[in-house]
């Protein structure tokens, strides 16, 4: 064991002590202080006088690696463990490595996890290790994390490889991985065995250090994976990686040094930006592009705290409910733990609040103008310049409006909020469009309606970086919701009926703001509107405002129905359809209908499917996924994800058709993954009950709605087939996802799903 230290005696006790209170005793435990100015040799020799398996090297300061090399030279023992003094180690770490290194002799050295703690020892929760899958070697090199403390290396292999090099100030620890790992096997294991500590006066806060020693450090290995594709993508993807982890905080740490006047140190971040990071380079004049940037950060660490949180919390609540079923004196326990989830609550509620607080700070930051400044400024829009656009008029520029009246009515069915859809949504139809267009050199422009917003704000949709405007209903139209929710409270009778027809009627039409709409379509120099469903009021309005900016306006098919009966949107929807210019229709048959119902040409009509990113939505491996999520592996496994609608997403038809395959197959280990919520949650879990009685089992619902796509990823990767059983859809995308990630599916028949699976099970599923 070697702890080289350098003025970390305040850290030094708690370091050595971990490795005193090893499980497994038989070590000697080196200390090198490195020429430190502190008490870091009073600390070292009161434990050296109480146990013998410590001794202490003193040294004039060689740095970090000539520290380690130091204690290396004096050590005897066969294998060799680096603890840095302001680290720690688990109780079995030692006894964890030696057994690894047993069972892999070949192995000249294995690693296990890390977790991170502050500075007074408590655990950070946002910062957790995640485990390395796959080959060791391709993980190093894409800079899968080995840190120093969780390594113990058979002391054999530094007489070949030799110990660290000390040129490096920083990352000599990755020079050594690397250098060791192209010549012998290694192996990484997945037991937790060490405590890495986040502090100010850790090396790893300077920036442009970090950046120019890891990346120097990879660079090492270009003649090594020269010639082996899959080596050179683990290698460029390792370059992108340490930019991507230090590039831009030594953007932010050099300016912030020049602001500061320490010239020296800015000089550094310059020279490192310079042979490494050349594009941060006009960053260093940019503080509201470093802003945003530190604002991204702070948001996804934030959310990923919120997650941790979240699941604590969902666990105490089922230790509650588990805690109040059972008999027995409990009271204590069960007031303890009420309290503890009322603390959780807090917290969660806390995390949120920030995290809306931060969200609506970056969208500021990424506002061209100031929320409804050109509208107080114009009264006509449509006539303003590329100087005050902001956008050259050479970049075709698409504005995308979804169906409905205000955002929210869709948002509050699947518990998210407008900053949610912002900042973290991405399982709609538009956003596959955004990216689908972004690849032809496309801009997108969503124009949506919400009822939070009293003037209209130009934000930004943070996963794709989309432009959107977010507009005001009319008052008009606010005043037509509250008296229809009135009324529809207050009478059910048959004489009410056509009043509340009448009053729909008229809010749809007015949720749509055409005066606003044209100065949005002005300002950011739209080629062409598509509006997300033709069946739909949103459409016939936007039609008119195309017509009066000479702007072409189309529209999809996403599962609208026609009017029936003799309506007066009936009657506006006859002449407005067939003055489209395009209509983008997935489902043959839904095209063909169209042509007989409104008389639109053929040439009107292009059959076109909602798109989907094949490279995102690929296949996985299956057998890690079962074991990461703690599913059997011999299980039989379906999957469906969505918005929790009963009717419309056939969840009825779900439950019956898996009810139904349970009682034909009662020794069969069988799964069923929902991923999900929505305005039928309760209605589902009544269904549940009900079919469980009934021979239904192996239910897994996760009542949310995740806006992470890896986890809906997970478990298509974890599932052998995926159900979808809708009744009613536009294009489905779902399905679709599920074939790209290699599941066959199995659905019901509704429009679209035909046209996917023409060639029945060759093509990849049964309808």
């Amino acid at each position: 064991m070697v702890i080289p230290c350098y003025n970390q005696a305040h850290f030094l006790s708690d370091a050595i002590q971990s490795i005193l209170s090893q499980t497994y005793k038989d070590f000697e435990l080196i200390v090198v202080d490195d020429g430190s100015k502190d008490d870091t040799t009073k600390v070292a020799s009161s434990y050296q006088a109480q146990d013998p398996r410590v001794r202490l090297i003193r040294q004039q300061n060689r740095g970090l690696a000539g520290a380690r090399n130091r204690g290396l030279s004096e050590s005897s023992g066969e294998y060799v463990v680096f603890v840095d003094s302001d680290d720690r180690l688990l109780g079995e770490a030692l006894e964890v490595g030696v057994r690894e290194l047993a069972a892999h002799p070949g192995c000249a050295f294995v690693s296990g996890l890390c977790r991170y703690i502050a500075a007074d020892g408590s655990p950070i929760l946002r910062l957790e290790q995640e485990r390395v899958e796959g080959d060791p070697h391709i993980e190093l090199l894409r800079a899968g994390p080995i840190l120093v403390p969780a390594v113990m290396y058979r002391r054999s292999i530094f007489d070949t490889v030799g110990g660290f090099d000390e040129s490096y100030r920083a990352a000599e620890d990755y020079a050594l991985y690397y250098r060791v790992a192209s010549r012998f096997p290694i192996h990484l294991h997945d037991k937790l065995v060490a405590e890495v500590r986040r502090h100010d006066g850790s090396m790893t806060r300077d920036f442009p250090l970090m950046l120019r020693s890891n990346l120097g450090a990879l660079r090492t290995q270009r003649r090594y994976v020269k010639g082996n594709r899959r080596h050179e993508e683990a290698y460029r993807a390792g370059i992108r990686f340490w930019r991507d982890c230090y590039a831009f905080l030594t953007v932010a740490q050099t300016r912030t040094r020049f602001e500061k006047r320490e010239w020296l140190a800015a000089l550094r971040g310059v020279l490192a930006l310079l042979q490494y990071y050349p594009q941060g380079l006009p960053l260093l004049a940019n503080g509201r592009g470093i802003e945003r940037r530190k604002a991204t950060r702070w948001l996804d660490s934030r959310k990923q705290e919120l997650r941790i949180s979240e699941v604590q919390l969902r666990d105490r609540r089922r230790r509650l409910h588990a805690l109040i079923e059972e008999s027995g004196d409990n009271e204590r326990q069960v007031e303890e733990l009420k309290d503890i989830l009322s603390d959780e609550r807090r917290k969660v509620q806390g995390l949120k609040k920030r995290i809306r607080r931060r969200s609506r700070r970056l969208q500021e930051l990424d506002r061209d103008t100031q929320p409804g400044l050109t509208h107080r400024i114009r009264r006509i829009s449509g006539r303003i310049g590329p100087a005050e656009s902001g956008m050259p008029a050479a970049i075709p520029t698409v504005a995308l409006l979804p169906w409905g009246n205000v955002l929210e009515d869709y948002l509050d069915m699947i518990g998210l909020s407008l900053d949610d859809f912002l900042t973290a949504y991405r399982g709609t139809w538009m956003f596959g469009y955004v990216d689908a267009l972004e690849r032809v050199g496309v801009r997108t422009v969503l124009v949506i309606w919400s009822r939070n917003v009293s003037s209209p704000e130009r934000r930004v949709h943070v996963p794709t970086g989309a432009t959107v405007w977010v507009l005001p209903p009319t008052s008009a139209h606010m005043a037509v919701r509250r008296l229809r929710e009135r009324v529809e409270s207050t009478s059910r009778a048959t004489s009410s009926r056509h009043l509340r027809r009448t009053l729909r009627l008229v809010a749809r039409y007015t949720a749509t703001t055409p005066r606003v709409l044209s100065r949005v379509l002005g300002q950011e120099r739209c080629s062409a509107v598509l509006v997300q469903e033709y069946e739909y009021p949103r459409f016939d309005v936007s039609l008119l405002v195309g017509r009066m900016l000479g702007v072409p306006v189309l529209a999809t098919f996403q599962g609208g129905r026609p009017e029936k009966g003799r309506s007066v949107e009936g009657w506006i929807r006859k002449r407005s359809v067939p003055r489209a210019d395009g209509l983008l229709i997935g489902p043959h048959k839904q095209a063909k209908a169209v042509r007989k119902r409104y008389g639109v040409s053929d040439g009107a009509v292009t059959l076109v499917g909602n798109p989907i990113d094949v490279e995102e939505w690929r296949p996985q491996d299956r057998e890690v996924s079962r074991a990461e999520m703690g599913l059997p592996q011999d299980a039989a496994i379906a999957c469906w994800h969505g918005r929790i609608d009963i009717k419309r997403k056939g969840l009825d038809i779900l439950v019956e058709a898996w009810r139904q395959v349970c009682v034909a197959r009662p020794e069969a280990d069988l799964r069923l993954l929902l991923v999900g919520a929505g305005a039928g949650n309760e209605r589902l879990r009544e269904l549940l009950e009900e079919a469980s009685e009934a021979g239904l089992r192996g239910v897994h619902w996760h009542d949310e709605y995740t806006t992470d796509r890896e986890v809906v990823r997970r478990r298509l990767a974890a599932s052998d087939l995926f159900v979808f059983p809708s009744r009613h859809e536009g294009f489905a995308v779902a399905p679709m996802e599920a074939m790209a990630c290699g599941r066959a599916v199995v659905a019901c028949a509704a429009p679209g799903v035909a046209d996917l699976l023409k060639g029945g099970e060759g093509s990849g599923g049964i309808v």
